[in-house]
């Protein structure tokens, strides 16, 4: 077999595609205009690799073996017809694009990856009827009040840790405090004094803290 036109360099391609839960991605390799799929790219691990085309053989350069590496390191499933899936990641196509993988298709690009991020959050309501405030824990973004849900974060995320809100992608910066697993907890009114002076000031090192309108009004004052 004839070694190739060192004027015709190959490079790897991946065809990725958005499944339900997870991305199909073929390899390509491009010769010139044209793309031939790789049926077998387990091969690619090997440094030095020659894959052969017709009559040539062409020589997979060390930048996109370790390209292909990466890929192999998410332990993926890899199909008879050599096409590679993995867990939905919006973390690899973040890390991809910075390391200049190669797509050819158009909807991969449309995944947003926002760098705002979605953070540990807690709402403080007064209930005039129950006489005592509403604690409620939960995530929210940066830049918003409106609470996330804890049930629908751990519903919804990644395995990577990232949430989708209208096409966009934001990563959760999870907390392990067992308040945020408690949900809500209610203080009573003889209680709220102590909760402002104390509390509160410590759940605001540890949570974004939201008052809604009632609980601002509040006021404590010494004798």
């Amino acid at each position: 077999m004839k070694e190739n036109n060192k004027e015709i360099k190959p490079e790897l391609i991946f065809n990725v595609s958005k499944l339900d839960k997870n991305f199909k991605i073929m390899v390509l390799i491009k010769i010139g205009d044209r793309y031939f799929k790789i049926k077998n790219p387990d091969k690619l691990i090997n440094y030095g690799q020659l894959i052969n085309i017709g009559n040539y053989n062409y020589r997979i350069t060390t930048e996109d073996i370790i390209k292909y590496s990466s890929i192999k390191s998410l332990n993926p499933e890899i199909t008879e017809n050599g096409d590679i899936i993995i867990d939905f990641l919006p973390s690899f196509i973040e890390y991809s694009i910075k390391n200049n993988y190669k797509f050819i298709i158009d909807n991969i690009n449309s995944i947003k990856i926002e760098k705002e991020k979605i953070i540990p959050s807690f709402h403080c309501d007064y209930l005039k009827d129950k006489k005592s405030l509403r604690i409620k824990y939960g995530y929210s973004l940066e830049s918003k009040e409106e609470l996330i849900d804890i049930d629908e974060v751990n519903k919804n995320k990644t395995k990577d840790g990232y949430l989708n809100i209208d096409d966009k992608f934001y990563k959760i910066i999870e907390t392990k405090d067992e308040k945020i697993i408690n949900e809500s907890e209610y203080i009573p009114v003889d209680s709220i004094p102590e909760f402002f002076k104390r509390d509160f000031l410590i759940l605001k090192t540890k949570f974004k803290a939201v008052l809604t309108d009632e609980a601002k009004k509040i006021e404590i004052h010494d004798e």
